[in-house]
């Protein structure tokens, strides 16, 4: 009985202290996005902070977000500078987006990402983007329609284009810290920009509009070298190089059927392999997937055999054109290895690797062969479509 009194009694002091970093809730501005532009003199720190009090409020058209930014010479004294405008210190635990302006990016983001390398409360498990042709503090401002909070729409827009479109492929913080500390592969991220006028967007108006004045829209990948931005690719490309990162779950791939005429095949499913030649500086890069045809302009017969196999050896070669040209833009117009190229060979080849590490920037990158083979199966074909078509 002593033993048990003498344990509750040691234990009493861990029970009632709790969590060594503890902080109430009530004192902490729940924050769903912050971004990132550049000052004169430093950086300006924007951050979408929800309004916990307008969440109750009956009135849909309430502003739920409250929108801070402060300038500093670095990064954490222009987070910190938000105290001399909100009353509460930021609370990022369940962060959703970073936006990184495009200025910024261009001039290098190593000491943003040693900011948050550092940041022992961030989980980095959010998503992260480059606003394009406009600055994050803009972004961060828009009301958007379907989303009260627009870090929510933003989110829920990159999870469907992933989804359903394959052009983009959200990048958490955590696999972009782990990208830029492996020197053997390039940063590659989602970027976003606004249509329409700015200063309309942060007003009630916009989201009562079925056309609203402002819209945020997600753009196409920007490609890095080091930590430098350099350039961006375009949608197709986008789709293309996802199918090289496996990272497709449904996707279009049209072709022109006749002169003047397009057919549409929906992957479906997708698996990329890429694997190296123990004697020769080449890789093999092997696309399998499964697809619907979705739309034929064309007057074919889909029930001969031979019509189907002549629909995936055009889907095969239009896949195939669309990798040729997403690997030649990286390598020789951006000189970025997103693909990881040289991180595959180290890791499966590297009695090869060493004799061509201390040159693959300047030599063996635009040296290395790569052979593509892609095997597409068409598994529905729409009869249906074909009688009507033809009636």
């Amino acid at each position: 009985m002593k033993k048990i009194k003498l344990l509750i009694i040691i234990s009493l002091p861990i029970l009632l202290t709790g969590c060594y970093n503890y902080q109430e809730l009530n004192d902490m501005a729940l924050t769903a996005a912050i971004g990132i532009d550049k000052d004169e003199d430093g950086y300006i720190f924007t951050a979408q902070i929800i309004n916990t009090q307008n969440s109750k409020d009956t009135n849909i058209n309430a502003s739920q977000v409250t929108v801070y930014s402060a300038s500093g010479k670095t990064v954490q004294e222009a987070a910190r500078s938000i105290l001399l405008q909100s009353p509460k210190r930021l609370f990022i635990e369940h962060l959703d987006i970073m936006v990184i302006s495009e200025e910024v990016a261009k001039d290098g983001i190593k000491n943003i990402l040693d900011v948050f390398l550092r940041d022992a409360e961030s989980r980095n498990q959010y998503d992260v983007l480059i606003s394009r042709d406009c600055t994050a503090q803009e972004l961060l401002s828009i009301l958007t329609p379907l989303e009260t909070i627009s870090s929510s729409n933003i989110k829920d827009s990159l999870k469907a284009n992933s989804n359903h479109l394959g052009s983009t492929a959200m990048v958490k913080m955590e696999q972009m810290l782990n990208t830029y500390l492996n020197d053997k592969i390039e940063i590659a991220i989602p970027s976003i920009t606004l249509q329409g006028d700015p200063n309309e967007g942060d007003k009630n108006e916009n989201i009562e509009e079925s056309n609203s004045t402002a819209k945020v829209i997600l753009s196409n990948t920007a490609i890095f070298k080091k930590d430098k931005l350099v350039g961006y690719l375009t949608q197709e490309e986008d789709i293309a190089a996802n199918f090289i990162k496996n990272n497709i779950n449904n996707t279009l791939i049209t072709y022109k059927c006749d002169d003047k005429n397009y057919a549409t095949v929906e992957i479906i499913k997708s698996s990329a392999k890429i694997t190296t030649d123990q004697n020769k500086l080449k890789l093999n890069i092997k696309i399998k997937g499964t697809g619907n045809l979705n739309e034929m302009n064309c007057q074919v017969n889909l029930e001969k055999e031979q019509t189907i196999h002549t629909i995936e050896k055009e889907v095969e070669k239009t896949l195939k054109q669309m990798l040729e040209k997403v690997i030649k833009k990286t390598r020789e117009t951006y000189k970025s290895d997103i693909f990881g190229f040289e991180d595959i060979i180290y890791k499966n080849n590297n009695k090869l690797y060493n004799k061509v590490k201390d040159d693959w920037d300047n030599k063996y990158f635009y040296d290395l062969k790569i052979d593509i083979d892609t095997d597409i199966d068409i598994i529905e074909k729409g009869q249906i479509l074909r009688v009507i078509s033809n009636e």
